[in-house]
């Protein structure tokens, strides 16, 4: 299941900069989530889990490139996955 966009109902992932180009796109696995953004220029920054900055597992540095992906395990950083049934009429 994937989800566009920078709002989540959960409000676990959010983008208050203006830095990125287009749409983040978050993606969600069976074991993980992950976050896909582009910079507007190279980014050498730091994207990490809001309340779990010193855990390394759940930091990412940027690599002065302008497309970033962003992992995060189900059973770490604070993050709980929940189950949600769509259905489409």
């Amino acid at each position: 299941m994937a989800r566009n966009g920078n709002r989540s109902r959960s409000g676990i992932m959010s983008c208050n900069c203006r830095r990125h180009r287009g749409e983040p796109e978050v993606q969600c696995g069976s074991d993980s989530i992950s976050l896909i953004f582009n910079s507007r220029n190279p980014f050498a920054g730091k994207i990490f889990v809001k309340g779990f900055v010193a855990d390394n597992d759940c930091v990412m540095m940027g690599d002065n490139k302008e497309k970033h992906r962003f992992t995060v395990k189900h059973d770490g950083c604070g993050v709980r996955r929940q189950r949600e049934e769509l259905y489409w009429i």
